[in-house]
């Protein structure tokens, strides 16, 4: 009976036994199955992140690439702009060379001696058209070099922008390469390669990526050289244009001294000259040469100027000694109207119009004046500082824009006969 009894408990502990193990072992393998798809899931999203941020790399380098594009388009445009030669800087160098050799002859004592032995007008302003027409080729020349230079300053401005494009653009890639190598980095450190595979964002994207960003970090290195050189040649090329200047100014003087000259010779002959059918006069207008013997001038209404910015010149420039009267030339009121170009001016108005005078070293007579009366007296106030004194002679018709005085100065400035200075008596 006892051991029946002992035989009945031991089957209910081993039914017992098997029951708490029967309840046991299911719940080990939901925490193994748990933790199985836990860890399949932060694989996911890791991969998911990863895709993620890859794609927006991506996006991120198609944008550097296209403005990379941009990039290069413009420095080979810049460098082809560059490299194009300035023929009118030459060719108004070749010209301002031969023009000038020919004022240096015009000065030469023996050209003004032949000049004065055909005694007329127009034999004795030939040098002085000769010599002027050589300034205005120094200033045309001038001109295409200040051109020359503006240009290769804008070219400096743009290469120094496309400079800090290149800078920008390289900063960019190598922030690029810097995330696509950690990001490589975290994928094959946490993430089977079969499931980055599996989950759309291959190891071999992120590799392919990191190709094409240095791809293009050398493509950005290569501009970066070309700019480099650009940056050599367009400083040559300024520094030529410099030295072409430095020689215009150096021509310039020369042609000045010459003009000098034949000033001079021409203001001192001109007394007794005939005029002649091909002098160009405009009788009974002005009644007075504007200003006193000895003179000189030529037509050089139109030509260029620089001072205060470009400008044609809106008068002529009549040469004489230092404080040599200008005249009223017509009766009318006198004003002075000095300015910062003009220097000591005065206008004087009249029935037909005004004329303007500039450049003087005093004022004379002010306020109502009649043909001859003093106005003022010659000099090279304003901007013509460092030039020969003269009075910039602008005459206005109808008070409206100036017009060529030069036939109007001839009917009254060559011959004692078409009236001058010296028939009018001073006020």
């Amino acid at each position: 009976m006892a051991r029946r009894h002992r035989i009945a408990v031991g089957v209910g502990l081993l039914m017992f036994g098997l029951t708490v193990a029967a309840s046991v072992q299911p719940s080990t393998a939901a925490r193994r199955l748990t933790k199985s798809i836990a860890a399949s899931q932060a694989r996911t999203d890791v991969s998911m992140q990863i895709g993620a941020r890859l794609h927006a790399i991506r996006r991120e380098l198609d944008t550097t690439d296209a403005q990379l594009t941009d990039l290069t388009a413009a420095v080979s445009a810049l460098t082809a702009s560059v490299r194009t030669a300035d023929p009118d800087v030459q060719q108004a160098r070749h010209e301002l060379a031969r023009r000038a050799d020919d004022a240096e002859d015009a000065s030469l004592p023996s050209s003004l001696t032949a000049a004065a032995s055909v005694a007329t007008a127009w034999a004795l302003i030939q040098p002085l058209q000769t010599v002027s027409s050589a300034m205005l080729s120094k200033d045309t020349y001038v001109a295409a070099l200040l051109k020359g230079l503006a240009t290769t300053h804008r070219h400096d401005v743009s290469l120094e922008a496309l400079a800090d494009t290149a800078r920008l653009l390289r900063l960019e890639l190598e922030l690029r390469m810097n995330e696509l190598e950690n990001l490589l980095s975290d994928a094959t450190r946490t993430i089977p390669e079969a499931v980055l595979v599996r989950d759309g964002a291959p190891l071999a994207a992120i590799r392919l990526e990191i190709g094409r960003a240095r791809e293009l970090l050398a493509v950005v290195e290569r501009a970066d050289a070309d700019l480099r050189i650009l940056s050599i040649r367009m400083a040559t090329r300024k520094n030529g244009l410099l030295e072409q200047l430095n020689w215009a100014d150096v021509r310039g003087g020369a042609l000045q001294q010459s003009m000098a000259t034949v000033e001079r010779f021409v203001g001192n002959a001109f007394p007794g000259v005939t005029v002649t059918a091909e002098t160009p006069v405009i009788s009974g207008v002005f009644h007075v040469c504007p200003v006193d013997q000895p003179h000189s001038y030529t037509d050089d209404f139109g030509a260029p100027r620089w001072a205060g910015g470009y400008h044609p010149h809106q008068g002529n420039d009549i040469f004489a000694p230092e404080g040599t009267p200008i005249r009223a030339p017509f009766d009318g009121l006198t004003v002075e109207t000095p300015n910062p170009l003009g220097g000591l001016a005065v206008t004087v108005y009249g029935e037909a119009g005004y004329v303007y005078n500039a450049h003087l070293s005093e004022y004379g007579t002010v306020g109502d004046v009649t043909t001859g009366t003093i106005i003022g007296y010659v000099g090279n106030s304003g901007d013509a500082i460092n030039s020969a004194p003269h009075d910039h002679f602008e005459w206005h018709p109808g008070n409206g824009a100036a017009v060529d005085p030069f036939p109007y100065l001839n009917a009254v400035c060559l011959l004692p006969t078409y009236g001058t200075a010296n028939e009018a008596s001073p006020s």
